[in-house]
């Protein structure tokens, strides 16, 4: 399989960049499009559809080409792959997410004996954790899974997911590849650190939090990071501080899964997190310790190359709250990243990822970056 990564500013320099590439021979039958938000979706998918070239999309909140990390863009990822070994599939969440993701979890099972899934989901008040739990209920061995939240450049309003024919700012779409013919490989990481003592979630229901150690959510964080009482959290995007301080939920004795904070309602003083949390949960509020996360994070993928040293490409699904917390720093984490195989690389900074943290247990996560390999096996 030979892949191209193309990096566009506008919807016509994409169709330029697409139809010189097919003038000079090469024919991609399957491409993924990470764009802005002020970008034409709709334009994409038409182009997409004129050349014949199936086609998974999403609006992001910042794009990635190969080392590069870029705004207000569109990074496009083509591969001459033969149709027999994957297949598309696009769902509209009409009866939740969880029954959406067990569609989606249906199709891969009946496509292929032993699928691998990329998904991208849309819809910004989703809850990123039933996402993962449709897709993964009723599977007798765990299905490769790996994914992103679309973005919209921080407005947190309106994402979509694309292909060449459909379009929704509520639903998932999703490669789902034979991984007998496919090799799709991946990690995430997150190198958030835990912050002060253990708490206990004592009433919540879905992704949103009403008490901490039987104290009002909103009001037990605005105390915890000393912020002014008429903090407005109501709304806001990633960028501010709930999003520099994701909890640590216990998973298990020895791994914890980060959930951050997108909204606080100064009526009920609750939180809302991107992905759903139980009552008796136990968490540790975390911090980044600077850029030394970047240099845990680019040895962590050096250890993976090691593993999978040879692909033909690569996605990068990277928190927009990771963004917030390390500035133009991410810029040099995603260039280590890029530089330990040197192929072609797209991807975006998401709200959520999907992922797993080396256990071989695909979840959903915040404030990670979660790489994915795809290498056409011989």
């Amino acid at each position: 399989m030979k892949a191209k990564s193309i990096i566009s500013r506008s919807t016509t320099s994409l169709e330029s960049n697409l139809l010189n590439l097919l003038k000079d021979g090469y024919r991609p039958t399957l491409g993924i499009v990470f764009c802005s938000s002020k970008q034409d979706f709709k334009e994409i998918s038409s182009i997409f559809d004129n050349c014949g070239i199936d086609l998974l999309g999403c609006t992001t909140a910042g794009e990635i080409t190969d080392d590069t990390l870029t705004e207000n863009s569109i990074s496009c990822l083509l591969m001459d792959i033969s149709k027999d070994k994957y297949r598309l599939h696009f769902v509209r969440n009409t009866e939740g997410v969880l029954e959406t993701g067990s569609t989606l979890r249906q199709f891969a099972q009946e496509a292929f004996t032993n699928p691998a899934m990329i998904v991208c989901s849309a819809g910004v008040l989703n809850d990123g954790e039933k996402v993962v739990e449709g897709l993964r209920q009723g599977t007798q061995r765990e299905i490769p899974l790996f994914g992103g939240l679309a973005g919209d450049d921080l407005q947190i309003l309106n994402t979509h997911i694309f292909t060449r024919k459909e379009y929704t700012n509520d639903g998932m779409a999703a490669i789902v590849f034979d991984n007998d013919k496919v090799e799709i490989k991946g990690l995430a990481t997150s190198g958030w650190e835990a912050l002060g003592s253990e708490n206990t979630v004592t009433h919540a229901q879905g992704n949103t939090i009403y008490t901490i150690n039987n104290e009002p959510a909103l009001d037990f964080f605005v105390r915890f990071f000393g912020a002014k009482e008429d903090m407005d959290m109501k709304g806001k995007p990633l960028s501010t501080v709930s999003a520099q301080y994701p909890l640590q939920v216990m998973r298990d004795t020895d791994y914890a899964v980060l959930r951050s904070p997108i909204y606080g309602d100064e009526n009920n003083r609750s939180l809302t997190l991107v992905g759903s949390i139980k009552e008796g949960d136990k968490f540790r509020f975390s911090i980044s310790p600077g850029i030394e996360v970047i240099e845990k994070t680019v040895a962590e993928f050096q250890s993976f190359k090691n593993e999978i040293p040879d692909v033909d490409a690569l996605i990068l699904f990277s928190c927009k709250g990771r963004h917030a917390a390390l500035g133009p720093f991410i810029e040099d984490e995603i260039k280590g990243i890029y530089e330990q195989w040197n192929k072609p690389m797209i991807g975006f900074l998401s709200y959520g990822e999907i992922g797993n943290l080396g256990n071989g247990v695909c979840e959903f996560h915040n404030g990670t970056c979660c790489l994915v390999t795809i290498k056409e096996r011989n």
